[in-house]
């Protein structure tokens, strides 16, 4: 497996959103915050699980 080395300086809450989209695989957050990325994850059908 090859990672692409990236890296991206996200705005305060943006990651949320991101995680929910899969546009970043990798986040440094709260648990809670974690939990609504997930939580709107699964809201939206994505074919992926946020853990």
């Amino acid at each position: 497996m090859q990672l692409a080395l990236q890296q991206a300086a996200l705005q305060l809450g943006r990651h949320i959103n991101d995680l929910a989209k899969g546009e970043v695989c990798l986040a440094l957050t709260y648990n809670g915050a974690a939990c609504m990325a997930a939580e709107s994850s699964l809201e939206a059908k994505q074919p992926f699980e946020l853990q």
